[in-house]
């Protein structure tokens, strides 16, 4: 929920806007089949596309509880169709041949034993993701990225979002969800948003940080600028002053 963030007018009508983009990906691609919702989380990087205005790669649809019932009902089974092995897949009649179903790479998944399995669909762009997770909290704070961590429950209708996490997507900064996270995040996901324009959170703190002597410099070139444009001459003691301060900060 947002309510309560202090988001400008402007702010609510994106993450508005990207609540309906999901509401309406569900229903126009029946991603959840016979209305299920039970244990049903959305979240990670198609909110983040979203807001940033971007088309989004896939769908993250966590499944929490371990509740395989759901999932076998929200892959139309499957994984029990697949029991064979993880390279058999239904066709589906798209004329293009492309392949409905089919078992994701697990191994980049490996660096979370809560990630029990993950099956897509080709076709809607959906990733059904089996975890352990007992509550939508405990399946964010697994996350690496703060910027992944809005989500939406279908159940009560409502998306979850805060202002770091806003901030963090709209100004591009790569921040850890957590002190100890690096020891879990895989090269190949931070190489992958550093190519694509984000940075670092230490680097950004950096670039945005003003000094006092910044904050000076400026006003004492406004006011050189105000002063010119009226032809009024600066008092020379004042403008001996201003120079000598920012000489010595330099």
């Amino acid at each position: 929920m947002y309510g309560d963030m202090m988001f400008s007018d402007n702010e609510v009508f994106g993450i508005e806007k990207a609540k309906e983009e999901i509401k309406s990906l569900i229903r126009g691609r029946q991603l959840l089949w016979n209305g299920i919702t039970r244990n049903v989380v959305f979240a990670g990087g198609f909110f983040t596309a979203a807001l940033q205005l971007n088309k989004f790669k896939d769908i993250d649809i966590f499944i929490l509880n371990n509740d395989v019932s759901v999932y076998n009902d929200l892959t139309q089974g499957f994984v029990r169709q697949s029991m064979a092995g993880p390279d058999t897949m239904r066709v589906t009649d798209d004329p293009t041949g492309q392949k409905e179903w089919s078992r994701s790479e697990i191994m980049r998944y490996k660096h979370n034993p809560n990630i029990l399995d993950v099956i897509n669909n080709n076709v809607t762009k959906a990733q059904y993701i089996l975890t352990k997770h007992k509550t939508r909290e405990d399946l964010l704070n697994s996350f690496d990225f703060k910027h992944c961590k809005v989500s939406y429950v279908p159940k009560n209708d409502t998306l979850f979002i805060n202002r770091e996490t806003y901030d963090c997507i709209k100004n591009k900064v790569l921040t850890l969800n957590g002190p100890t996270m690096w020891e879990k995040v895989q090269k190949w996901r931070s190489d992958k948003f550093l190519k694509q324009g984000w940075v670092l959170e230490a680097d950004y703190k950096k670039s945005q940080k003003r000094t006092y002597t910044d904050i000076l410099r400026e006003s004492y070139d406004e006011m050189k600028e105000a002063i010119a444009a009226k032809h009024i001459a600066v008092d020379p003691f004042v403008a001996q002053t201003l120079n000598d301060i920012l000489a010595k900060s330099k």
